[in-house]
């Protein structure tokens, strides 16, 4: 094998791996950052004002992960009115998440039966963002943040790997 062969196999590795290494770290960052702002939405929701509202939609949503494996979901809209205006809105509560048993998706609609009136929790400052439960769900948003730190990791480690490689090459080189 040539040089300048041996140098192409390298760079198209480097750029292979460069590449998973930015959709790794890219979506570690999102997920962390979705983690972050669920449990500082969650956090400021426990102040937000109260007002009644309607539950004008509670279904159970079937989607597919993967050829073998599904997510339920609970799809819930509700309105309410506040500052002179009605609203519509879906958010249930922060860190929501999908799950292989359908039980957890149901158990939400149980809560949120349509034609319920439930409190809903809005923003002071901005009464379109509400939640009706603020207290959020906590294992969607501990799962967002670690799993996103797991992304991010994994794409460093990726990005080590060349230069482990090339590193190690050098010091048996140098060795022999």
């Amino acid at each position: 094998m040539t040089t300048s062969e041996n140098k192409g196999g390298k760079l198209g590795g480097t750029l292979f791996l460069g590449f998973f290494l930015v959709i790794c770290v890219g979506i570690g960052a999102l997920m962390t950052y979705s983690g972050v702002r669920d449990f500082i939405h969650t956090k400021a929701s426990l102040e937000w004002l109260q007002t009644d509202g309607k539950v004008t939609k509670s279904k159970l949503i079937k989607s597919k992960r993967s050829s073998s494996s599904v997510a339920w979901h609970a799809n819930i809209e509700y309105e309410y009115a506040v500052q002179g205006g009605p609203f519509k809105h879906y958010r249930a509560s922060f860190g929501d998440y999908g799950s292989s048993d359908e039980s957890h998706a149901q158990a939400i609609l149980d809560r949120y039966l349509v034609g319920k009136v439930v409190p809903v929790y809005y923003k002071p400052n901005d009464p379109a963002e509400t939640v009706l439960a603020p207290e959020g769900t906590k294992l969607g948003i501990i799962g967002k943040f670690i799993g996103g730190v797991v992304f991010m990791i994994f794409g460093a480690i990726l990005a080590l790997i060349p230069y482990l490689a090339s590193t190690n090459k050098r010091s048996l080189e140098e060795k022999s």
